[in-house]
């Protein structure tokens, strides 16, 4: 079933989510945000860390190539990419902190399909407008049969899916039926996102 993620964020005001990457402080797991201080201060120290080891005669490096391969660290090609990247990144978290996100794909229709619900919340929380389709055939796994027939294809997946990781075979059978319905429909929006 294609769930549409604003309104499903708009439920939140009621039940927050409980989101997988909430972890409490300290914990190595929990992703720091960038900030342009922070990665200054890291230029500043790649470049003392360089220059205080070159010889006498070696011309000093400067602050922009420590910018640069900071930059380059975190995948931008500069290091005016990755302060645009800090400052959007800063706007977006005050929005969602107000409850007030903007519509990351909210000037199209978009289709996010994954297989399973374990992001549909953050998805919603980030700011996410589009429409979610958990899509649960998991195809590198099992047989992938040639047919021309949706429904002789479906059954196969569902008696796959049935004998070893759902065991009811007729609701793997209606769920994949819904699924691939719904999967149908895709081509009505403007774009599908696989996450």
């Amino acid at each position: 079933m294609i769930l549409n993620l604003a309104a499903l964020r708009a439920g939140f005001t009621s039940t927050p989510p409980l989101l997988s990457y909430r972890f409490d402080k300290g914990d190595p797991r929990r992703l720091q945000a960038l900030t342009l201080e922070q990665q200054k201060e890291r230029a500043k120290a790649r470049l003392q860390e360089w220059n205080s080891s070159v010889e006498s005669e070696q011309p000093l490096r400067e602050f922009d190539e420590a910018q640069q391969v900071i930059a380059n660290e975190y995948g931008f090609d500069d290091w005016e990419q990755l302060t645009s990247h800090i400052g959007k990144s800063e706007i977006a978290s005050k929005a969602m902190q107000a409850a007030n996100p903007d519509a990351l794909d909210g000037n199209e229709r978009v289709l996010h399909i994954r297989c399973g619900t374990d992001i549909q919340n953050t998805l919603a929380v980030a700011g996410f407008n589009g429409d979610y389709l958990p899509f649960y055939d998991p195809y590198v796994h099992g047989p992938v049969p040639q047919t021309d027939l949706l429904d002789e294809f479906i059954q196969v997946r569902a008696n796959y899916i049935s004998s070893g990781i759902h065991p009811d075979y007729e609701l793997v059978l209606n769920d994949l039926r819904q699924q691939y319905s719904s999967l149908e429909l895709s081509h009505n929006y403007d774009a599908v996102s696989l996450v």
